[in-house]
């Protein structure tokens, strides 16, 4: 998008070249080695560069009040642009009102698709489209039972998972969701592992403090292990009410994390489903989340949260700190977005329906 409120000569689909001198390949190279991420998962950081450059160009490079801008068009063509700087709460504002983003807003509003937190929708006969975008909502089981019920009703043949943009959310919710393509008991998380329960640098509330020491096993390796009776994601899982017995796709990319990433693991592992798009950006083997403790530092008034759980996923690992990989690499791109194409999915449909046609 273009966020200034009136400029014209950058716009959409275009390739910055410079910032105020500064080519691209340098601002990347300085900025992007200081994103957090998970494990060695490039796609990740890569996609938190991209929602966030604006700040991290303030945080990392220059908190400059005016940016000239190069900028290179789809045949080559160089443009130069002098913007101001706009402000965070500016930016929603400038981008609907600025008249270069019109094409691009409207192809993006279409493509994001209803806004429910889930959403089924079939894009073609015996071909189902589910759309969850976070593991949250107090009615979030109740929901996948009824939609999982229509699949069923509807024999559909193919089922289009989309988890891309999914940043998590509760453990229970993915081993749910798991559960409805499994036709059997299964292991959703191999073990919760902390390495203590009681650290010196928080205080745990007292329900917090009890439930810990009631709910862990000494591990013999070291540290404890959480038993079911505290999170039931460490024991064995039911196969789901109305399991998906039909061809199921995955969408994943760089925000596809946490709880998210976990589900993927779980379902690449079983051979359950056959994914799209980029590596998910949380890791294959699981993650280091849950409970955490708080850590006020004195002096400089930092409130630092330490995780405190060790998730290790119910999965045969082959290769540790990288994501689950896709069987078909698709990356999105902004030139199709101009058109309102959806590649990764426009690939999952046809492959959805070669497999239907058979």
């Amino acid at each position: 998008y273009n966020d200034s409120p009136g400029d014209s000569v950058i716009r959409p689909g275009m390739e910055i070249v410079s910032i105020n001198g500064r080519q691209s390949s340098e601002l990347i190279q300085k900025i992007l080695p200081k994103l957090s991420g998970d494990g060695f998962v490039e796609s990740g950081k890569i996609r938190r560069l991209e929602r966030g450059f604006a700040t991290q160009y303030w945080l990392f490079i220059d908190s400059t009040a005016q940016f000239t801008i190069s900028a290179r068009d789809e045949k080559g063509k160089t443009f130069q642009a002098t913007v101001p700087g706009v402000l965070n709460t500016e930016r929603e504002s400038n981008r609907k009102n600025n008249p270069v983003n019109q094409v691009i807003r409207t192809n993006m509003e279409k493509l994001d698709g209803d806004p429910q937190n889930i959403s089924l929708r079939f894009v073609s006969d015996g071909i189902g489209y589910l759309r969850i975008r976070g593991f949250e909502g107090n009615q979030f089981m109740a929901q996948l039972d009824s939609l999982f019920v229509v699949l069923n009703q509807k024999k559909t043949k193919a089922l289009i998972l989309d988890l891309r943009g999914n940043g998590g959310g509760v453990d229970n919710y993915g081993a749910y969701l798991v559960a409805q393509f499994m036709d059997k008991t299964f292991r959703y998380f191999d073990r919760i592992h902390l390495t203590n329960i009681s650290p010196s640098f928080t205080t745990w509330n007292s329900g917090t403090a009890e439930r810990l020491k009631n709910g862990v096993d000494h591990d013999p390796a070291g540290g404890f292990l959480i038993r079911p009776s505290l999170h039931s994601g460490v024991g064995v899982q039911q196969p789901g009410k109305h399991p998906f017995a039909g061809q199921a796709y995955v969408l994943t990319d760089g925000i596809t994390f946490s709880t998210a990433a976990d589900v993927t693991a779980v379902l690449k592992n079983a051979q359950k489903a056959i994914f799209v798009g980029e590596e998910t950006g949380g890791t294959f083997e699981g993650n280091t989340s849950g409970l955490n403790a708080q850590v006020n530092l004195p002096h400089s008034g930092l409130r630092v949260r330490v995780q405190m759980m060790e998730y290790f996923n119910a999965v045969s690992n082959t290769s540790r700190g990288r994501g689950t990989l896709p069987d078909h690499v698709v990356e999105k791109r902004i030139a199709d977005l101009l058109k309102g194409i959806d590649l990764p999915l426009t690939k999952a449909i046809e492959l959805a329906r070669s497999n239907t046609r058979q």
